[in-house]
């Protein structure tokens, strides 16, 4: 309960100080939020959004978890998630790395743009410390998702820069240490997604360390998720959208 509240007074202060794209004078950060934030996704997810119900409705356990609270808790909402296949989309990226402890649904979204249009370029990559069972749960939603039908495309476009995306769940210092130790694996030209950034203190202040590396041009906040830009273009400074 008191999560809760702590979460409902830190959403009301993310509306306070965030701003929508017309308070924005940053070209980058203006067309992202123009071109992609803002836009509605042209795939409706229904297989992967089923998924998300059978797990939230799941007595199983998942690395000592229940599933269902796991799903709840640290998995990302739909929106969040639709926002992931369209930065993939908008920017042409075909090069994906995850890190972390998640139920695959994430995975699915990251890569379903690639898949629908049958790029067999893309790679993907997930990476985490977690114990076996994990790896092998989120591998196996993997496989049986991307049996989603998406719109095809006679063209395929290729970018160089690679989309990061880490997860925060129960423990932050774990996944400080984790990019820490992939930091010199971001190059310019990158973006680097974390999630759950507001689910405790700690974890905003994991995602607020990120910010302040000399590497990461700009960041946006939006509430549950942190997007970290590395770009020689780009003057630093942090950004909080409304979404």
């Amino acid at each position: 309960m008191i999560r809760l509240f702590g979460r409902f007074f830190d959403y009301l202060s993310y509306l306070f100080f965030s701003t929508n794209r017309h308070g924005v004078h940053s070209p980058f950060v203006y067309d992202f939020a123009d071109n992609v934030l803002y836009k509605q996704s042209d795939v409706a997810f229904e297989d992967i959004e089923y998924f998300r119900s059978q797990t939230i409705n799941s007595s199983g356990k998942f690395n000592g978890l229940n599933l269902s609270d796991f799903t709840m808790k640290y998995t990302l909402k739909s929106k969040y998630c639709q926002l992931i296949y369209r930065m993939v989309k908008y920017y042409n990226i075909n090069s994906y790395i995850e890190f972390g402890e998640c139920t695959g649904i994430e995975s699915c979204y990251l890569t379903s743009y690639a898949l629908s249009i049958q790029n067999s370029n893309f790679k993907y990559h997930y990476i985490s410390k977690s114990p076996n069972e994990i790896r092998k749960f989120t591998y196996n939603q993997y496989l049986s998702l991307h049996n989603m039908t998406g719109h095809t495309s006679s063209e395929i476009y290729h970018s160089d820069m690679k989309l990061f995306l880490f997860h925060i769940t129960n423990n932050p210092e774990s996944f400080s240490l984790q990019f820490e130790e992939n930091l010199q694996n971001i190059s310019h030209n990158d973006l680097v997604i974390v999630t759950n950034i507001r689910y405790s203190h700690e974890h905003y202040i994991a995602w607020k360390q990120i910010t302040n590396l000399d590497k990461v041009s700009a960041s946006i906040e939006l509430f549950d998720v942190g997007i970290a830009i590395f770009s020689e273009k780009l003057q630093k400074e942090n950004f909080i959208l409304r979404y």
